[in-house]
């Protein structure tokens, strides 16, 4: 590897020592911590740059036409993502409904705009994420509206679903 990518050993971590930081937050006790704390922002959602006020702990529906479930359109094994991203499995990719952010060029329009999908439980938003791991998935990637908006959903399921040993890293958008 040339000397310029290697980085100084800065950049490489073998898998053996590779744990997640939601496992790890998950250990220490933090996770659950920062569940309440997500559900807790909905009750006058700022969550977002659009700073509505709105209360989706309730499931009133502000600019992003998201209550206090997650709205999965689809979610399955994603080959078409960069190699790095996707491996040899491929990228557990979950697809969310609803957007706040109206761009008139979205290729998943449908998706963001019609609000495709059906709202789900966090427990049953752990249960996709454990598919998608047994499926032999290398990650969950969360394929999303307007990314502040929907970080309580991941949040919410993940103590759910690490009482069932979900491992796998996590992307965001």
């Amino acid at each position: 590897m040339p000397a310029e990518l290697h980085g100084g050993g800065r950049f490489v971590l073998s898998r053996k020592d590779f744990v997640p930081a939601y496992v790890k937050a998950f250990e220490e006790g933090l996770l659950q911590k920062r569940a309440d704390q997500a559900v807790e922002s909905l009750g006058s959602c700022r969550v977002c740059p659009r700073d509505c006020q709105i209360d989706r702990f309730n499931n009133k529906i502000g600019v992003c036409k998201s209550g206090r479930q997650a709205r999965v359109a689809s979610a399955f094994p994603h080959f078409g993502e960069e190699d790095c991203l996707r491996a040899w499995n491929g990228s557990g990719t979950i697809f969310f409904g609803w957007c706040n952010l109206r761009c008139v060029f979205c290729q998943n329009f449908a998706t963001s705009q019609l609000g495709e999908g059906a709202e789900v439980t966090p427990a049953e938003l752990a249960g996709v994420m454990l598919d998608l791991q047994a499926a032999g998935c290398h990650n969950i990637n969360f394929v999303t509206p307007e990314p502040s908006s929907l970080l309580c959903w991941p949040v919410r399921a993940s103590p759910a679903d690490r009482a069932d040993s979900h491992t796998l890293p996590e992307q965001l958008p």
